[in-house]
């Protein structure tokens, strides 16, 4: 199973931490994981992520056709069969995950606090 995680930024906090927990336990059961972020991320979260997980950078915080075909080839590349959305329900990941997912089979997981 291919699993990406969809985040607007990748620092060092709580969700951050979750997520990296979240994804060695799904590395150690098998799945492949990838996390991809529209901010770039900060260094310190950076080394502590598990070195099996694949990261990617969007080009920021929007909704551009870029972002959306980049996340596109992501979700194609990678094979990926469920993502799970660690920014929620607002508008811009929504947005970009909606449009680059079209007609792909994949599973949204949406996360919000």
């Amino acid at each position: 199973m291919n699993i990406l995680f969809l985040m607007k930024y990748y620092s060092l906090g709580g969700v951050e931490m979750v997520t990296n927990v979240l994804a060695s336990r799904f590395l150690d059961n098998g799945c492949r994981v990838s996390i991809v972020s529209f901010i770039e991320p900060s260094n310190e979260i950076l080394c502590r992520k598990d070195s099996r997980i694949i990261y990617y950078l969007l080009s920021g915080f929007n909704t551009s056709k870029k972002n959306i075909d980049q996340l596109r080839n992501i979700l194609i590349e990678e094979k990926i069969d469920i993502v799970i959305n660690q920014w929620g329900l607002p508008y811009v990941p929504i947005y970009v995950l909606k449009k680059a997912s079209k007609g792909l089979s994949l599973k949204n997981i949406f996360s919000s606090s």
